[in-house]
């Protein structure tokens, strides 16, 4: 619950898109203990992911801030094109024959990536990773979904500025 309203004062207390993005990735990654929080956005001609900003204080730099990664055949472009989230281990991501995917070098063992959905259509991505095998729950996914409807409503308000 103290993530949620530390989500909307934020949402509510700043326009700056990357300002607010950071100061809820920390707030996230923090409380929901992941190595990994990011925010993933479609570049202009809607073929591949940026990420707009990333949370990773032990990253070895195969994921970083504005890391381009194709929609086609990236998991992350799975998500932002179906608007279905992802929750899984690196075993599931080279089941599905995703070999490039940066999370398998950067060590991370579980994750999940929930779409940023607003007014149904899919303006993002928001990607958590954890190096233990410590899977992500039911509980976990519904919260996760009521912050990423957060962050949606903020990255609406941004892009409309």
């Amino acid at each position: 619950m103290q993530l949620l309203l530390e989500v909307t004062n934020q949402v509510v207390s700043s326009l700056q898109l990357q300002d607010l993005s950071r100061a809820i990735s920390a707030s996230v990654r923090r409380v929901m203990q992941c190595d990994l929080v990011s925010v993933c956005l479609p570049d202009s001609e809607m073929n591949r992911l940026q990420t707009f900003v990333l949370d990773f204080p032990e990253s070895k730099g195969f994921i970083r801030e504005q890391f381009f990664t194709s929609i086609e055949g990236s998991l992350s472009g799975v998500v932002f094109r179906t608007g279905k989230a992802w929750v899984g281990n690196a075993s599931d991501i080279l089941e599905l024959g995703l070999k490039d995917e940066a999370a398998i070098p950067e060590g991370l063992k579980t994750g999940c990536i929930l779409p940023l959905v607003s007014r149904n259509r899919v303006l993002g991505v928001l990607c958590l990773g954890r190096r233990e095998e410590n899977a992500f729950t039911q509980d976990d996914i519904g919260f996760l979904s009521q912050v990423a409807s957060q962050i949606s409503i903020a990255v609406e308000n941004a892009l409309r500025v």
